[in-house]
């Protein structure tokens, strides 16, 4: 094979690759456009007319209990909603959205003191109260038995958050939630077709503290299988578009390295000419 061929050999293979990565970004733009962006849409409409209505009504949301690590919180009351799409504190394009958050607070009036001892302690709580946002001081006191003993005082206010994010390349809906129960964390993601209007009644039920479906939310068995084909069809086109990209690449590589020994072998024999 000739250096021109070589060189158009290599080419080829760019353009084939480069032409499979745009169908494989086009998949995933179509697959946003159809059905991603319309849940993400659905979800912060129906948010936000829920935010609405709870502030005509100011229906009052009441933890008599919210964490048993720290008993002394009391009662707390859900307070300042507010919602964004662009993680701040404003509204991003409604036709480009890929994050909502919804945060708000649980709170009372007051704060609350108390000590832990010995250094390992100090750092784990403070390390926790950190990680949870949590507004609070501490300093360090005189213990007894000369033990190093710390003072941590905590502000009666946790910051719930509320997150739906786009993962662009999978086409699916990330859901987040932060510090709503027992300062926990709940992770899941759903496909755009099971965020319906019964999964949104459900968000919001375990939103106002109505009862916890929502983090068992199960769904039907017709609509898991038609879920579950979607998905394997998907998979399957994602599996080959990988596969060639695989073999491209590979080719690629091959070439370089054809190439590569080429060179040397030209160098060598018009070194011996010399």
């Amino acid at each position: 094979m000739g250096i021109l061929d070589e060189l158009r050999k290599e080419a080829n293979e760019k353009k084939q690759r480069q032409e499979s990565r745009k169908i494989a970004r086009q998949q995933q733009d179509a697959a946003y456009l159809t059905r991603v962006l319309p849940a993400m849409q659905n979800i912060f409409n129906y948010l936000q007319e829920t935010l609405e209505y709870l502030r005509v009504v100011d229906e009052v949301v009441e933890i008599p209990n919210y964490s048993d690590r720290y008993p002394q919180l009391g009662r707390l009351y859900q307070c300042d909603y507010k919602i964004n799409t662009d993680g701040f504190s404003g509204l991003a394009d409604f036709n480009r959205m890929m994050q909502i958050n919804l945060t708000f607070f649980c709170s009372n009036e007051g704060r609350f003191s108390y000590q832990i001892e010995n250094k390992a302690s100090i750092e784990q709580e403070v390390a926790f109260l950190h990680s949870k946002s949590v507004p609070f001081e501490w300093k360090y006191v005189k213990g007894k038995e000369q033990k190093q003993t710390a003072a941590i005082t905590i502000t009666r206010k946790i910051p719930v958050r509320f997150r739906f994010e786009v993962d662009y390349e999978q086409s699916v809906i990330t859901i987040l939630i932060n510090n709503h129960e027992d300062f926990a964390v709940y992770k899941k993601s759903f496909q755009p077709e099971q965020i319906d209007e019964a999964f949104l009644d459900k968000l919001v039920r375990y939103l106002l503290r109505r009862d916890s479906e929502f983090i068992r939310l199960e769904i039907s068995a017709s609509k898991k299988r038609k879920i579950r084909r979607t998905l394997e069809q998907i998979q399957r086109e994602e599996a080959l578009i990988k596969e060639q990209i695989k073999r491209e690449t590979q080719a690629e590589h091959q070439a370089a390295e054809k190439k590569r020994i080429s060179g040397r072998l030209k160098a060598l024999l018009t070194r011996d000419k010399d």
